[in-house]
């Protein structure tokens, strides 16, 4: 039939464009896309009177048939490669490509079955200059050929289906930026409850301790302002300073975990005590604890002051028995020692530290007399970085006799403060100050350095080698290097190990068992010698003496002082001796003053001594000549 003709002129025309503007539509629409390419062959191969129809779409994989009409076997074989067949000629063409008879053609493709085409046509599928598909039709009769108004149509048909399938593609598009739109919101809901929730926590974490979940300082602060704010000059409002006691020993020795174990155990134990008089524990430092008591005069506060030293008392008693626990308190009140939140803090504080300075574990109230003595230790602390850096300190000797031969056995190296104004300090003056302040470490290891270079100096003067001793504080022995810093000074100095000797007292014994022994057995394995000071002050037990490489146990000087006249005294130390003795350590009497001391310590068996009865710390200089042979 010819399309030119009346009879398959528009009324033809008319009812291939109907169906196939229905197809397009639901294409655009979001349909199925084979679904609907089926839809339009169909029409279209009615329209054209063909009987075979083809459209192949270019896929990300390469051609890909999404429907025909025919042969369907044939489905999937037509590529869609540039130069090859009429499809893909079209492809490369970017225009229709028409033949009369394609079993004759010279540029079909060698498929037996395709022999049976005859006109055949391929229009291809152009969105700007990119080609996404052909269309392919044939018919079988022979003389029947696709004329220019056909071929026209179907390059329209092209055209709408290539935008149809874009349109399409922008459709799915729209639809997964609707479906990521509709996650976001979601996700927006979810984060914005989300953020509630953090927006709570950070809350809570900016007045709150994470450890301890106590009010922190900010709050304790807050407090502490809206309490003196609501009290007026008749309303009284306490403050309570509080400070554990050797805490960082803890973490040095056991490790943070257990600092931090043990400071929610105080802290449960200070929530007790606080609840029952309705005050304000805060945690507002690492060690450190504060409470607000409004309405408790001083002697109230005094109570609840004895109150928390004794319930951090039972925390030492319980599970930390091989440390001091302790609480030192500060007390201040208002109005009468001051208005504000800042005096008030300050002043607490500096009553926490006299209480410290009393031998802590205990609490102290503020007074004005107080401050000069902060002022002082203050003073004295500077004074003594100074002193550390100028090189102030200096050692005197005293000296270790063995009465079996009345020869000495060693020297007992003492540290002296000469200060350029006040001349030589008292030891007990400023060698607490540097245990609290840290200084000991500093000073600990340049009496070492003294001590070693000094015996070294003796020897080369012509004196008999003997052993020099060295006291060594928990904060020097704890430090993860001291072993090696032992070994150091000995190299630098070239003293043999055998002439130093480390004393340590009980409590540095017990204190992380572990690696205290580990320590000492490589001392001694060092050649050093290893006594236990001050023995029968601290814990005396016989569980660590057992499995520790000690050489010797001193016998502290006040079990010796009393010791012709208080039978407790005598007992002890009969008792040290005979310990001593059945673990096969040497033991050593310090403090003998008296002839009598002597004689009683000969009948208990103890033979090596130290005191004023053989010598009072002396300098250098005097030691030298006391030791060189005569």
């Amino acid at each position: 039939m010819d399309f030119n003709t009346e009879e398959g002129g528009f009324g033809r025309e008319s009812a291939f464009i109907a169906p196939l503007h229905d197809m397009t539509v639901s294409l655009t629409s979001g349909a199925d896309i084979a679904k609907s390419l089926q839809g339009i062959l169909q029409c279209a191969c009615a329209f054209l009177d063909a009987e075979h129809g083809y459209v192949v779409l270019q896929g990300k994989g390469g051609r890909k048939a999404e429907a025909g009409v025919g042969h369907f076997a044939l489905r999937g074989r037509i590529p869609l490669t540039p130069r090859i067949g009429l499809c893909g000629r079209a492809w490369r063409l970017q225009e229709p490509v028409a033949v009369s008879d394609y079993s004759q053609w010279e540029g079909r493709l060698p498929e037996p079955a395709l022999n049976i085409f005859r006109a055949a046509v391929a229009v291809p599928m152009t969105t700007g200059r990119k080609v996404n598909g052909v269309f392919f039709f044939a018919r079988t009769e022979a003389g029947r050929t696709f004329c220019s108004k056909e071929i026209s149509q179907l390059s329209q048909l092209a055209g709408i289906a290539a935008f149809a399938l874009a349109q399409a593609g922008l459709y799915e598009q729209t639809k997964s930026a609707l479906r990521a739109q509709r996650k976001m919101v979601r996700a927006l809901r979810l984060s914005e409850r989300s953020n509630l929730a953090a927006q709570e926590r950070l809350r809570y974490m900016a007045f709150h301790d994470v450890l301890t979940a106590l009010p922190n300082r900010h709050s304790f602060f807050e407090r502490l302002n809206e309490s003196i704010a609501q009290g007026g000059a008749d309303r009284h409002v306490a403050v309570l300073m509080l400070d554990l006691d050797h805490f960082k020993l803890i973490n040095d020795t056991l490790g943070h975990e257990a600092g931090d174990t043990l400071i929610q155990e105080v802290a449960a134990a200070l929530a007790a005590e606080t609840a029952a008089k309705q005050a304000f524990l805060a945690r507002v430092g690492g060690d450190e604890f504060a409470v607000v008591a409004p309405g408790l005069q001083e002697r109230e506060a005094t109570a609840l002051a004895e109150r928390l030293v004794a319930a951090v008392r039972k925390i030492g008693g319980k599970k930390w028995t091989e440390f001091e626990i302790g609480l030192s308190v500060g007390l201040s009140c208002f109005p009468r020692d001051g208005a504000t939140s800042g005096e008030l803090v300050k002043k607490a504080d500096s009553a926490m530290y006299c209480a410290k300075a009393k031998g802590r574990n205990t609490w102290q109230c503020y007074n004005d007399s107080l401050q000069v003595a902060i002022q002082e230790r203050m003073r004295l602390e500077r004074e003594m970085r100074r002193a550390l850096a100028e090189d102030q300190f200096l050692l005197h000797y005293q000296p270790q006799v063995d009465i079996r031969t009345g020869k000495f056995i060693g020297m007992e190296a003492l540290v002296r403060w000469n200060h350029p104004e006040r001349g030589l300090v008292p030891p007990g003056q400023f060698i607490p100050v540097a245990e609290e302040t840290g200084l000991i470490a500093g000073i600990g290891q340049w009496v070492m350095e003294e001590a070693c270079r000094q015996n070294v100096a003796w020897q080369a003067a012509g004196c008999e080698p003997l052993r020099v001793a060295v006291n060594i504080s928990a904060r020097q022995f704890h430090q993860d290097w001291f072993v090696d810093s032992v070994q150091k000074v000995l190299q630098d100095s070239g003293l043999e190990p055998r002439w130093l000797e480390l004393e340590i007292t009980e409590s540095i014994a017990v204190e992380n068992a572990a690696a205290t022994q580990e320590k000492l057995q490589a001392l001694r394995a060092m050649g050093v010698h290893i006594s236990i000071d001050d023995f029968g002050t601290g814990y005396s037990s016989l569980i660590y003496l057992k499995n520790y490489p000690v050489h010797t146990l001193k016998i502290d000087q006040t079990f010796i002082r009393d010791l012709t006249k208080d039978e407790s005294n005598r007992a002890i130390a009969q008792a040290i001796i005979a310990m001593g003795k059945s673990l096969k350590m040497e033991v050593l009497a310090e403090g003998v003053e008296e002839l009598e001391q002597q004689t009683l310590l000969e009948t208990k068996d103890c033979y090596l001594m130290q005191g004023y009865l053989f010598g009072r710390p002396m300098s250098p200089e005097v030691a030298e000549a006391l030791l060189m042979p005569v």
